[in-house]
């Protein structure tokens, strides 16, 4: 492939990756308009037209890697792993 068509190629998904992020904020505007109105209507759970929408509070378990780290430093750093990988980036 010539530098050109890696060119236009680079260019078509910068645009692409452009529209993509437009589109992911008009959807989050989208799911915050919903969910003020649910607020506003006082409910978790909601029918509207096929679907049914909710929004409710959860309690999820999570493990405070920063306070273990911060506590069992060795202990931390034994299980610890390193794995390749590969970053990609247009700049």
């Amino acid at each position: 492939m010539s530098i050109p068509e890696l060119n236009i190629l680079v260019h078509d998904f910068l645009e692409l990756d452009a529209e993509i992020k437009q589109q992911q904020l008009v959807a989050e505007n989208l799911k915050n308009r919903i969910k003020e109105e649910m607020e506003a209507r006082n409910v978790e759970e909601l029918a509207v037209g096929e679907h049914i929408v909710r929004y409710k509070d959860v309690l999820t378990s999570v493990f405070d890697k920063s306070k273990f780290k911060a506590k069992y430093e060795e202990l931390y750093a034994m299980f610890l792993k390193q794995i390749p990988s590969k970053k990609f980036s247009i700049s």
